[in-house]
């Protein structure tokens, strides 16, 4: 029999299918089917429902597929964006990160788009009137019992929050029971993300005067108020006209209005900042590292380091370049390391570019940063500046990315998608013909070889901005300085240097890499360190909050308890940190006004931007800090700046202990002296000859790396070999042990079964990590190395391959950190 409406002998049209990458823990892209009459809408980088198992989830299109063999695909359920989410161009950098860094595709794609914005399918669980009976008769056994008493009290629950608050022991598959029985109810609901665009209420006048009576003024007035020709927001009608939003919907029914709703986006940058159409005369050095960077644009793929000493105006440099790109039409992203240095860069760039520029960090809501991404996606900013997340930002016709501050650990994400990305900005750049410029006073080891193997090309500026000398560094002996009780933070020296830089309404800075008052508090009673209960580590004591704090999992003691081990109150705060100093500060010089930056401070709502506005205003004489006020920070009235303790990172069980000492040092006291007054450094250290505290006190870079290769080619640490580090955590101590341990054995295992593995790669350990429990949780580690590339691509797949055959629903757990930053 003819179907009705379909002619006979009248074509269908093809079946399509589409690759997509769900949001789950899968190796695998899977195939839909897509219904013709969503085919218009369907393009790459577009979210869309499909279903998988009993469950709906979200996914990402990824491009056409083949028509499947041997199974029938189910097709797509929604298609969720207007506008695709990353460009097409975007997909082979997923592709190649997931593999690189051993992560599912889709969910590689889930941590690179603003948070919030996937939907999500609830299981809900309901009791039903048999499980009330069942409850009330006593017919449930103690686990059914207690999660039909929460269900009878609170009502339908999403399954996860009900497993939660029936605590320890809480089992799914009691409620999958529950169900069989007839005792509760589960239906699935689809929770929308919680992100999404803002809208606001628009009004447009349709006529030029009102039909109502005279008596009605406010509906007169307000289409005397809204413009001829354009819009006005409710919000801003309401201040002119208060009665507004009793009339206007008269108003629109009598056809002398429209009522609209138009998307908008929320502001993240606080006070509007001026234009600056200041153009600094660049030195011939600065030229030169302008003129090669240019000249490279729209040219395919380049990578240029661009070595510029502290105080030598790399920034300026990159705004050229930038306002250069976009004369040619190119996009261009700029990544900055942390948010502290962000708050400069975007004042720079806002000020240079305006409206062109968007902003990605975690310092905005999630609403804020859809807005600013979905900026991105219309071309309506064709810069993107933030954090390491911003190399993910949807540009199109990306020509230039530049990552300032290469050398930062902060580039390293240490969770979930353990990706670096200053090396992600090389293989986008690779992979969309862009140039990537890689800047710092103090390269990376690893950017430096590259140059060195010809991978990237290198750029110097030596010499400061304005002919500015560097900072006279005094060292200090910490040794020769007094003993005992009288021993001070701060030397008589660096005290000395202090009082004459106060004396010259001149500004100063002291660096400290520890939080807090005090790190070691020591009960006098017991003569126990206050420890952690959930850490393997000493708590710190926070003085301005009156409590001990683990800097690891957050937990907090008042510090009236007194010693956990005997109860005594009589506790020596020894150790130092960035709230001692600021004590000891103010009782040394009371007139007077300091500032304190570390993540204390930058964590309370305003405290960054009061510090930074404070030093710029020049209302705050001396600001102490961690590591936060050592990068890229340009404030021209700092003339001194001291170094508490220069010898902190330097014993830390880490192969970049040195060169992550020397940098610091490096760059904080490029801090001093960016102005037209000279400056001086003052650095107080144990370790004096030490190759590290010379080369940093010389500003001699070169130097450093040729000793700190040497080691590093000595014992096959990169930049000479690969490294993956595998980390194995769980509740309880022996299993954690166990399963580290099995593992270990497996990868011995597949080292000897293959000829390429045996002579290319090395296993160390698995041991204990140096801190053996963070937030309850038992820690080991396995180190394994690398000397070529390939094999150890290969090898790593199998080793991930292993550790999913091993890996239970319950017990400990390993994940693969490839090119891992965090050694502890």
């Amino acid at each position: 029999m003819k179907e009705p409406g379909v002619r006979r002998g009248a074509s269908q049209p093809p079946e399509a299918y589409l690759e997509v990458a769900v949001a789950a823990p899968l190796e695998q892209t899977l195939t839909y089917k897509l219904p013709q009459d969503q085919a218009p809408l369907a393009e790459p980088g577009k979210r869309v429902l499909v279903p998988m198992g009993r469950r709906r989830v979200t996914g990402y299109i990824l491009g056409p597929a083949p028509k499947p063999e041997g199974f029938k695909a189910r097709s797509i359920l929604d298609i969720l964006d207007e506008l695709p989410l990353f460009p097409e161009a975007m997909v082979p950098l997923f592709r190649w990160l997931a593999d690189y860094y051993i992560y599912p595709l889709g969910l590689t794609i889930k941590e690179s788009l603003p948070s919030g914005v996937n939907h999500l399918e609830l299981a809900m669980v309901k009791i039903t009137p048999e499980g009330e009976k069942a409850l009330e008769a006593g017919q449930a056994n103690l686990k059914e019992q207690r999660f039909l008493e929460i269900l009878l009290t609170a009502g339908a629950t999403a399954q996860n929050q009900l497993l939660k608050k029936a605590g320890k022991g809480a089992s799914v598959s009691t409620i999958l029971t529950m169900q069989r029985k007839g005792f509760v109810e589960i239906h699935r609901v689809m929770q929308k993300g919680r992100v999404r665009s803002k809208t606001e209420t628009y009004i447009k006048a349709l006529k030029e005067q009102s039909d109502a009576p005279a008596r009605q003024k406010s509906r007169h007035k307000i289409l005397e108020i809204l413009p001829k020709d354009g819009d006005m927001t409710m919000r801003a009608l309401k201040k002119e006209v208060p009665s507004a939003p009793r009339w206007i919907w008269e108003m629109e029914e009598a056809g002398e209005i429209q009522v609209f709703e138009k998307e908008v986006y929320r502001d993240p940058f606080g006070e509007p900042i001026p234009p600056d159409e200041t153009r600094f005369t660049l030195t011939s050095e600065q030229e030169v590292a302008y003129t090669e960077i240019v000249g490279a644009l729209g040219r395919g793929y380049k990578s240029i380091l661009l070595h510029g000493v502290t105080g030598s105006g790399k920034t300026e440099v990159y705004l050229r370049c930038v306002e250069k790109a976009l004369e040619q039409g190119l996009s261009v992203i700029v990544l900055v390391p942390e948010i502290a240095l962000i708050s400069q860069m975007q004042r720079r760039f806002l000020a240079r570019f305006g409206e062109k520029v968007a902003v990605l960090h975690s310092g905005l809501t999630d609403g804020e940063r859809l807005d600013q991404w979905m900026r991105i996606v219309r071309g309506q900013a064709p810069i993107a500046l933030g954090a390491r997340s911003s190399i993910f930002a949807p540009v199109k016709n990306p020509g230039l990315v530049i990552v300032d501050e290469e050398h930062d650990e902060s580039y390293k994400q240490d969770s979930r998608l353990r990706y670096q990305a200053r090396d992600l900005a090389v293989m986008r750049c690779h992979m969309e013909k862009a140039v990537t410029v890689l800047g710092s006073a103090t390269p990376s080891i690893s950017s430096r070889h590259n140059c060195a193997n010809g991978k990237f090309q290198k750029i110097s500026i030596k010499n400061r901005v304005a002919e500015r000398p560097f900072p006279e560094v005094t060292l200090v002996d910490l040794r020769n300085t007094t003993t005992g009780q009288n021993r001070s933070l701060l030397t008589d020296v660096l005290k000395h240097h202090l009082t004459e830089t106060l004396a010259k309404n001149e500004q100063a800075l002291l660096f400290l890499n520890r939080r807090g008052f005090a790190n070691f508090p020591v009960c006098l009673e017991c003569g126990g360190t206050i420890t952690c209960a959930h850490c393997d580590v000493s708590l710190t004591y926070h003085q301005e909050d009156g409590c001990f704090q683990c800097h690891y999992c957050g937990f907090c003691q008042d510090i009236t308890k007194g010693c956990p081990s005997c109860g005594s109150r009589k506790l020596k705060m020894m150790g130092m940190g960035t709230e001692k100093v600021e004590d000891s500060l103010r009782s040394m010089f009371p007139q007077a006004i300091i500032g304190r930056l570390d993540r204390d401070t930058a964590a309370k709502k305003g405290g960054l931007v009061s510090v930074l506005k404070g030093l710029r205003e020049k209302t705050t004489d001396i600001v102490v800090g961690t590591q936060m006020i050592t990068k890229g920070h340009d404030f021209p009235n700092i003339t001194l700046v001291g170094v508490v303790c220069a010898d902190l990172s330097m014993g830390f069980p880490d192969f970049r202990a040195g060169e992550r000492t020397f940098q610091l040092l490096a760059q904080v006291a490029g801090r001093a002296g960016r102005g037209e007054k000279p400056g001086r450094v003052v650095l107080q250290t144990y370790n004096p000859e030490h190759f590290c505290i010379t080369t940093a006190c010389a500003n001699d870079y070169d130097a450093f790396c040729n000793e700190e290769l040497k080691f590093r080619h000595q014992l096959k640490y990169p930049p000479f070999a690969r490294l993956a580090q595998i980390r194995f955590t769980g509740e309880d101590s022996k299993e954690t042990g166990a399963f580290a341990n099995s593992i270990g054995e497996e990868c011995r295992k597949l080292l000897w079964a293959e000829k390429a593995f045996k002579n290319s790669v090395q296993v160390l350990g698995p041991i204990p990590s140096p801190i053996a429990r963070i937030a309850r949780m038992h820690r080991w580690q396995m180190l394994l190395k690398g000397l070529d590339h390939k094999a150890f691509r290969a090898y790593l797949r199998q080793v991930n391959r292993i550790i999913q055959s091993k890996a239970g629903a319950k017990g400990p757990t390993a994940v693969i950190d490839v090119d891992p930053v965090n050694m502890l």
